[in-house]
Parts: C-alpha cells; structure tokens; sequence
C-alpha cells in the first residue's frame, strides 16, 4: 500500500512539472554583472493541423545590449518553425509556426527555447505546445 502511495506522488509531481514547464522566467548570470532572462508565453501554444499560430518569447537584458541568439528546437513532428535560429536584437523575438495537415496531433509537447547571450551565456526555457485537428 505504501508502495503505491508513493508512486502515485511521484506521478502527481511529474504531471505537475510537466504541465507548469514554460510558466516560469529562467534567468542567467554572465560576468561582470550581466544577466539574460527568457519568459516564454503564459499559456500552451495551440496550433490547428495545416494552419500556422505565432509564438512570442520575451528576453530581458541587463549590464548589455547585444543581440541575443534565440533557438527553438524539439518542435512536435510535423510543426516547424519558419526560422528556428533568431538573431533578436530587441525584447522579444517571434516565431512562426506551421502545423502540416499530417503533423502529428500532440498534447502539451514541450519544446526547447535557448537564448544565448555574449560570453555564451545559456537560457534555456521550455514553451508547451498543442496540435488539433
């Protein structure tokens, strides 16, 4: 019985993690007091089958003004991105996506953001999307 008990919060905490994933700001810390954060949207991205759905990400800069490399990858199959790779140089960038009359119909899917600041800095965030007929 307690076997079971603690299996099911630990399934309780996974579903947890997973469906909050992309809720919260990942910040970094470079040299010299410089910091990059990523907030990616507040809800699940939705996307319909042979439609396309934009997708805005924000970045916050501090101690810098240099471009920001903005990479967006582990999309569902089927959904793609027009650029996967943004050279974003202001407080957002924003992707386009196309969902392809095939693409695989997917629920809360996490896909991977990663913004690299100067010095290689690393963000990484994750933005939960949703494919539907």
């Amino acid at each position: 019985m307690k076997i079971q008990y603690a299996m099911t919060i630990c399934l309780c905490l996974t579903f947890a993690t997973l469906f909050t994933a992309g809720c919260k700001d990942t910040t970094v810390r470079g040299t010299s007091g410089i910091s990059l954060t990523i907030q990616p949207p507040q809800t699940a991205v939705v996307i319909k089958r042979g439609e396309m759905q934009s997708l805005e990400v924000a970045l916050v800069r501090s101690g810098f003004s240099d471009a920001v490399k903005v990479d967006l990858i582990q999309l569902p199959a089927g959904v793609t991105a027009q650029k996967a790779s943004l050279n974003v140089e202001t407080d957002k960038a924003t992707y386009i996506l196309t969902a392809n009359p095939a693409a695989d119909l997917v629920a809360n899917h996490q896909a991977k953001l990663i913004a690299t600041g100067p010095g290689g800095m690393k963000a990484t965030q994750y933005v939960t999307i949703t494919v539907t007929e």
